[in-house]
This record gives structure tokens, C-alpha cells and sequence, in this order.
């Protein structure tokens, strides 16, 4: 094993991706497992699953069957939560560097094995759709969905990653589970560490990823939807709240793509202009809002 200095990245046979990044001078580890699958691959008919599933999974698990369980992390004073975006669903956590273990264990069991109960789905249900309502009441992020939405008309990639009414209410526990083994496979899947860690405890995580992740199987999905820009002309769009005493704006316009290395420029003028223009916002990722564990 070679010391590693900024990360270290290793692909297990299945296609699970490892990545250790060490942080010299801290004494917590952040865990995080995170699979490639959000907004961008639904359809109109199951528009939010992504996001549904997200919070399906804290209401138990195979190891962790009951909520309760499922709050471990933040019975040893760790913080637990997840987030759904366009194209990735992510579990995440940071507790001290001795309970790396635990926190690791916890987030392989929320995105490999969630149980999916019909009982919970109904009651989940509710909770997202009173989250989609207060979506509607905060103009910062509300601008944000509907430039994306300007930017993407028609397509996948321009669907509500929280999803639609209509949807969210058809949506039981067998698609839950039909739409899980789906896209949450190996090959779609990054476990990712960073914090406090020597070339022993790298050793520990990696014997231990192998043996919680390298059982995973499933073969690649077909190629998603490619997304054509459809929008050339300049466009204008304006959504008013009566109530709302601030006026939230964005302007914004196509560049590169992102992989382009002057991406990396790009992001240092971002930080220049949010210096400058501290309540500027410049085309952020839209993603849902954090899953509550409790």
C-alpha cells in the first residue's frame, strides 16, 4: 500500500468507486456514500422518486430496522443527513475518527438495503408534500428551480428534482423498490472518506469497503436521455409571491461544458464575484432540501 497524500482513489471489481482523501489535523472522519441517480433519470410519470426514496430509507433498514436505529450516528454525537439532486443521491455523516465504523456501516445499510415498508411510504408521503409547499414560499431557491426549468424546457434534466403532485401520490412501495434495484448498483455507486486517517486506517477502510461493497451486483442501465439545448433566445420569466417582501434574480448564460478545464477558472471567479456580490448567485446546482433523520 502506498502512502497517500491528497486522496487515493480505487475501483473495486464491481465497479464500486473508493475514494480517501486524508485531512491532516482533524480528529473526525465524514463519511459518504453516493449513488449516480436523481431528477435527470425520471419521467414525467415517476417525477420525485429519487427524492422519495432518499427519505424512505431513514424509516429502517435490514440492520436497522426502525428510525430509532437508524439515528445511531447521532446518539454518539455524530451528524447524520442526505441530500437528492439532478443526477446524484447522497448519504452522508461525520463523527469522530473512532467511530468510523459505525458511521461507514450506517450509510452502506440507508443506500443497500432499505425496507421499504408501505405503512411508512404513506405517512412519508405527507411529510414531501408539506416540504413541496414550503418550496413554493422561499423565493431564493424557487428562482433557482425555475431558471433551471428556463434552461431545460421538455426534458428530463429540466424536471423538479422534489418532484410533482401527481406522481408523489402514486408512488407505492413497489416502485420504491423496483426503482432502487434499478439504479442503485455498483457501477453507479461512490464511497467516498475523508478527516483523520494513517496508512492503518486506510487499510482497515479498504478491507472493509471490499468486503460491505464488493458483494454488490448489477450490470450497467442504458444511457440516459441526452439533453439538446432547445432554448436559444434570450428569455424572461418573472414568478411573484404577493407577500414576499425581497425580489430574488438570476441572470444567467451558457458557457462550457463541465468538464472543460476552464471550469477551474470559472470557479475562482465565482468565489471573486460572491466576494464582491456576497447575495449574487450564479447558476448553483438545484437540489432538493436535506432529509431530516428524525
Amino acid at each position: 500500500m502506498q502512502k497517500i497524500h491528497f486522496y487515493n482513489k480505487t475501483v473495486l471489481p464491481n465497479g464500486v468507486r473508493l475514494i480517501l482523501v486524508p485531512v491532516p489535523g482533524v480528529n473526525s472522519i465524514a463519511t459518504s456514500v453516493m449513488v449516480g441517480v436523481g431528477s435527470r433519470y425520471e419521467t414525467t410519470k415517476n417525477n420525485g422518486i429519487s427524492h422519495f426514496l432518499e427519505h424512505m430509507v431513514f424509516k429502517g433498514t435490514e440492520k436497522y430496522p426502525t428510525t430509532e436505529d437508524v439515528n445511531v450516528i447521532e446518539r454518539v454525537g455524530g451528524i447524520q443527513n442526505a441530500y437528492t439532486d439532478i443526477d446524484i443521491t447522497n448519504y452522508h455523516n461525520k463523527v469522530l475518527s473512532t467511530e468510523w465504523v459505525q458511521a461507514l456501516d450506517i450509510n452502506k445499510e440507508l443506500a443497500t438495503k432499505p425496507r421499504l415498508e408501505q405503512t411508512w411510504v404513506d405517512k412519508e408521503r405527507s411529510v414531501i408534500l408539506e416540504e413541496m409547499k414550503r418550496s413554493e414560499d422561499e423565493p431564493a431557491g424557487k428562482v433557482e428551480e425555475t431558471f433551471h426549468q428556463m434552461m431545460y424546457p421538455g426534458t428530463r434534466l429540466g424536471m423538479r428534482t422534489i418532484g410533482e403532485v401527481a406522481p408523489l401520490k402514486a408512488t407505492a412501495a413497489k416502485e420504491l423498490k423496483a426503482y432502487h434495484d434499478a439504479w442503485y448498483k455498483p457501477f453507479n455507486t461512490v464511497v467516498m472518506l475523508a478527516g483523520a486517517m494513517d496508512d492503518k486506517r486506510v487499510a482497515q477502510i479498504e478491507k472493509r469497503v471490499n468486503e460491505w461493497f464488493g458483494e454488490l451486483k448489477g450490470k450497467p442501465n442504458e444511457i440516459i436521455e441526452k439533453v439538446f439545448d432547445h432554448q436559444k433566445a434570450p428569455k424572461l420569466e418573472v414568478v411573484t409571491k404577493p407577500d414576499a417582501q425581497q425580489a430574488h434574480l438570476i441572470i444567467g448564460l451558457r458557457t462550457f461544458a463541465r468538464g472543460s478545464e476552464d471550469r477551474f477558472a470559472w470557479n475562482v471567479f465565482n468565489l471573486l464575484m460572491g466576494v464582491v456580490l456576497p447575495h449574487a448567485s450564479f447558476a448553483k446546482s438545484v437540489r432538493s432540501g436535506d432529509c431530516a433523520t428524525t
